[in-house]
């Protein structure tokens, strides 16, 4: 992002810059471990509140992404990873119930023998 501020570049005639900004995030993705994104509270009119119990957000991701949003007293926290092993999420939530916190783990993966 702080590039895209930069008076220098700013100031680049499009066809030079779109090259230049693609080349800066492929570097910038290359020095990126993971993501988060907080959707923040989730606000719904009174009248729905007896039918959501909670909300969920995920994002589409070519590395690993960690998505929050709350609803009520419940903070939903989404992981989503283009990765086949599942190391760091383990290690995530285990550092959450290392912790005391009470946490329910939903997961599209098959429990491997």
């Amino acid at each position: 992002a702080g590039l895209e501020h930069n008076p220098f570049v700013r100031i680049l005639p499009l066809a030079l810059k779109d090259p230049v900004m693609h080349v800066a995030g492929r570097m910038s993705d290359d020095a990126v471990t993971v993501s988060l994104s907080n959707v923040g509270r989730v606000g719904m009119p009174g009248a729905l509140a007896p039918y959501i119990r909670k909300f969920d957000v995920f994002i589409s991701t070519g590395a690993l992404q960690i998505c929050s949003c709350s609803y009520g007293n419940i903070l939903s926290i989404g992981l989503t990873s283009a990765f086949q092993a599942t190391d760091v999420e383990r290690r995530f939530f285990r550092l959450l119930t290392g912790l005391g916190l009470p946490v329910t783990i939903a997961t599209n993966l098959e429990e491997s023998p």
